[in-house]
């Protein structure tokens, strides 16, 4: 094999851990235990939705 054939096997190895990264993440994410939100965070999660109905905050699809 070419040294560009590995180097482009080695790069798409490198974004397919990443994507495995992210979808652990999310996994995690989606088995913690709900907890009702201290009023603290509570202000926050609004100011959060405002900015989004704002368009401030944009997110991004992990895959």
């Amino acid at each position: 094999m070419s040294e560009a054939l590995l180097n482009e096997i080695l790069q798409e190895i490198k974004k397919l851990q990443e994507r495995m990264t992210n979808v652990e993440w999310l996994l995690m994410e989606l088995t913690l235990p709900e907890e009702e939100p201290t009023p603290e965070e509570e202000k926050i999660i609004k100011e959060y939705q405002k900015d989004k109905e704002k368009g401030k905050v944009k997110i991004e699809r992990f895959l």
